[in-house]
């Protein structure tokens, strides 16, 4: 069984970190069902409030992702609490959002 962790490498209250953290052993392309069962219950910090990646991923209405960039554009797309948790400029880290794939 995966073990919870919270707050792991957390800068600045962003969870761009944090996500692209626990999906470094995932490979892509993936299916959401694949992603989830890679990560567990793993929790991350977005703003003020902890989510499990678990529930970040499942609010996403895609279902497969070609690059751990599509999956982190489709959570800043359709994640409330990701957006709002976000300190300074546009985009989702390393370039991503600032330009077509």
């Amino acid at each position: 069984m995966e073990e919870s962790r919270v707050g792991k490498g957390t800068t600045g209250g962003t969870g761009v970190t944090e996500i692209r953290r626990e999906l470094e052993n995932v490979n892509f392309p993936a299916t959401k069902n694949d992603i989830v069962t890679k990560v567990g219950t793993r929790e991350i910090k977005l703003g003020n409030r902890n989510m499990s990646l678990k529930d970040v991923i499942n609010r996403v209405p895609k279902d497969r992702f070609e690059s751990r960039d599509d999956l982190l554009r489709e959570i800043q797309n359709n994640v409330p609490e990701f957006r709002s948790g976000q300190t300074g400029g546009g985009g989702v880290g390393g370039g991503v959002g600032g330009g077509r794939s």
